[in-house]
């Protein structure tokens, strides 16, 4: 299940990347896709016992969520 965490994190932030660099209509959805990617990699991290990127990823989530407030609202 950890792989699948660290897989679905990666790609996600990947294509949130992807589709925020595309500057088009519905690319603010990328926050939406960092959020899944932070999210996932979050739960990896704890489960590995990965304190350094599991702070990173705390961070990263706090950081997407005023993104999502910024551009979804």
């Amino acid at each position: 299940m950890n792989s699948v965490l660290a897989w679905i994190g990666a790609a996600a932030g990947v294509l949130g990347a992807v589709l925020l660099s595309l500057n088009i209509s519905i690319s603010a959805y990328g926050y939406l896709l960092f959020m899944v990617s932070s999210l996932c990699l979050t739960v990896w991290a704890r489960r590995e016992k990965q304190n350094h990127q599991l702070m990173m990823q705390l961070v990263f989530t706090i950081i997407n969520v005023n993104g999502c407030i910024q551009w979804l609202s």
